[in-house]
C-alpha cells in the first residue's frame, strides 16, 4: 500500500494517539497495518484496515498480533483508512462494502491534502446494513468536527500552518488527545544528530591526528 510522506507521518500521529489512549485499558486493542481475515479456510479473504480499535479482547503484547481473525477476537468498532489517489477507490468501495458486511459501526476515511474528495475528514455510520455520511456539528471543544460514539470521542481538523491534521478531544477531560510519537520523534532526531556531531568529530581528531604524524616525520 502506497503511503506519502504526510500520509506516513500522520498516521503513525493519529495511532499513536489512540494507542496512548488505551494503553491502560485491558479489553482494547487498537491495530494498524495489520493482516485481518474474516473467514476460515480461506487465505485470500482479508484486508488490510489502515487503523481500527477493538473492544472486548485480551490484552497481550504487540508481537503476539502478527494477523487479525474476525472469528477468533471480535469484530472492529472504528475504522480509519488513509485514503489517497492510490487507494480511494478500493477505500470508497471494496472496503465500504466488506466493513459493512463485517458489522464495523463507524467508518472514517481520512485524506489530509483532499486530494480525492471534497474534505479532509469523512465519518460514515452503520445503519441498516450500509453506510451513511454523518453530519459535522459543534464539539464541545468550539470546532466542527464528528462524535463517535464507540470511541466517545470527536474527531476534528485542525488547520495548522495551512497543513489539516486529525485531532480527537475527550469530552469527559476536556482535553484534547495527545501522541508520544511526536516526542518520540524528537528524541530519536536528537541522538543522530548528536551521533553525526560525535562522528565528524572524532573524524576531525583523526584528520588532526595524521597532519601531527606528517609533521613530525618530517622534522625527524
Amino acid at each position: 500500500m502506497h503511503f506519502d510522506p504526510l500520509t506516513r507521518e500522520e498516521h503513525t500521529s493519529v495511532a499513536g494517539m489512540l494507542k496512548l489512549r488505551y494503553e491502560r485499558r485491558d479489553d482494547a486493542f487498537v491495530g494498524a497495518n495489520m493482516l485481518a481475515y474474516d473467514m476460515p479456510n480461506n487465505a485470500r479473504s482479508q484486508l488490510v484496515p489502515d487503523l481500527f480499535v477493538v473492544f472486548g479482547v485480551a490484552k497481550r503484547p504487540v508481537r503476539d498480533w502478527e494477523v487479525f481473525r474476525l472469528w477468533e477476537e471480535r469484530v472492529p468498532v472504528f475504522v480509519l483508512e488513509f485514503t489517497s489517489p492510490y487507494t480511494h477507490r478500493v477505500d470508497t468501495e471494496v472496503k465500504r462494502r466488506r466493513y459493512a458486511a463485517w458489522g464495523v459501526p463507524e467508518y472514517f476515511l481520512y485524506d489530509p491534502p483532499s486530494e480525492c474528495q471534497s474534505a479532509p475528514l469523512r465519518g460514515l455510520s452503520l445503519a441498516g446494513g450500509a453506510y451513511r455520511e454523518m453530519s459535522e456539528r459543534l464539539l464541545p471543544n468550539g470546532e466542527y468536527g464528528y462524535h463517535s460514539d464507540v470511541l466517545g470521542l470527536g474527531l476534528w481538523m485542525d488547520d495548522l500552518e495551512g497543513a489539516a491534521e486529525l485531532r480527537m478531544y475527550d469530552p469527559v477531560s476536556g482535553t484534547n488527545l495527545r501522541s508520544r510519537w511526536p516526542r518520540l520523534a524528537r528524541e530519536c532526531a536528537d541522538r543522530a544528530e548528536a551521533e553525526v556531531a560525535r562522528a565528524r568529530a572524532a573524524a576531525a581528531r583523526q584528520r588532526a591526528d595524521a597532519a601531527r604524524a606528517r609533521a613530525d616525520a618530517e622534522v625527524a
